[in-house]
């Protein structure tokens, strides 16, 4: 077994009834692109593109929304977001499943990978049974303006989707009380956070959800790193004991001298740098300990959950500690009284829901387990 992945499971079904280089950390930029690059076919690309696309204000045809769909914009703050809503046959009102992107840039108009592009296949299972998918570009990226307040912007990204909601109960054509929210990795962070904040998040559908903290999801991404680069067990359990350790102290406030030290033993592991944590300035390392997104826990949200929630996970991500989402998922829900939790873990599926090998493709049985799921719950709220 390769010593950077974990054992493989067999797809499995759970109801719940049962700025700088130091902050860059997990969901901001998840991984750097030359570590990425060692792990290219266990993570496409399209998770890590960093650039950011600028839209003259004149370029409307540019951005005209694809053929078949309707242009969705809207305002969030300083930014003025553009997207499209790709609506199912018939006049009526739909349900509509939002679209929160995982981390990197997007380009949803031209996009032509899956993620952070234009999700055609995600369009078309939500199409066929009935439920337009909307889909708009992040702040700053494609044919959106703006900018996020951080490099990590889970808040920002939760606000923008509950102003979003507020946006479409305004149409004719969709069904404001089946409306609902579907996020990937970093998406899935700021999912539960829109819907505790706002009841017209009617069901969740969570793909490779973390369920710590950021600097929680470093951590397994070091120790993943280390696996993966052939690390001794016992050089493995030393290395894990620095790095918890030196994220403790900076957690606590501790000075980043105090920090350097708890770190230099790590200095020797070329599979960390790229990581982001080793290095850094006294202004990036403030701006660390102090970000708010970075202290989030999201079982906080998760408890507070009293939606229908699909969590999906493949067992051969490497970004994200499934087995870990997936014990803090049933036990953050039970606690809230949720009981309609259901969990889907595919087999030799990465981080995207991709197969590995060398031709990548969503992960056989995702999308028709997805459209079977939206039917049993929306049938069962339909008006």
């Amino acid at each position: 077994m390769d010593p950077g992945s974990p054992p493989s499971c067999d797809s499995v079904d759970a109801t719940g009834s049962d700025t700088c280089a130091i902050i860059c950390g997990y969901i901001c930029n998840m991984m750097s692109l030359r570590w990425v690059a060692s792990l290219r076919r266990a993570i496409p690309a399209v998770l890590v593109l960093h650039g950011a696309w600028a839209v003259a204000a004149d370029d409307a045809g540019r951005c005209s929304a694809p053929a078949g769909t309707q242009s969705f914009e809207f305002d969030f703050r300083e930014s003025h977001l553009r997207g499209f809503i790709d609506l199912p046959a018939g006049g009526g009102p739909h349900a509509a499943v939002l679209v929160l992107h995982g981390s990197g840039g997007t380009d949803v108009f031209h996009g032509a990978s899956e993620y952070n592009g234009g999700y055609r296949a995600l369009r078309d299972a939500f199409r066929s049974v009935g439920v337009a998918t909307v889909i708009w570009d992040k702040a700053g990226n494609g044919c959106s303006t703006g900018a996020y307040s951080s490099g990590n912007p889970i808040r920002d990204r939760a606000g923008e989707a509950v102003v979003a909601l507020r946006a479409l109960k305004q149409r004719h054509d969709i069904d404001a009380s089946r409306m609902g929210l579907w996020g990937i990795s970093q998406g899935s962070w700021a999912a539960p956070m829109a819907a505790v904040q706002s009841a017209d998040v009617r069901f969740l559908i969570l793909v490779s959800a973390p369920a710590r903290d950021a600097v929680s999801q470093l951590e397994y991404q070091a120790l993943t790193a280390l696996r993966a680069s052939a690390t001794p067990e016992t050089e493995l359990r030393i290395a894990a004991a620095d790095l918890r350790r030196a994220f403790a102290l900076m957690r606590a406030g501790g000075s980043l001298e105090d920090y350097a030290t708890a770190v230099a033993p790590l200095q020797k592991y070329t599979a960390l740098h790229d990581l982001g944590f080793l290095s850094g300035t006294p202004e990036s390392y403030s701006a660390w300990q102090s970000s708010v997104d970075f202290q989030y826990r999201p079982d906080t949200a998760l408890r507070e959950l009293q939606q229908p929630v699909l969590a999906v996970f493949g067992d051969r991500d490497v970004l994200v500690d499934w087995r870990d989402s997936v014990k803090i998922l049933r036990e953050s829900l039970r606690a809230g009284g949720n009981r309609d939790l259901t969990i889907k873990i595919f087999r030799n599926a990465n981080h995207n829901l991709m197969s590995e090998g060398a031709d990548p493709q969503l992960v056989a049985g995702y999308l028709p387990m997805l459209r079977d799921w939206l039917r049993e719950h929306l049938d069962r709220r339909s008006p």
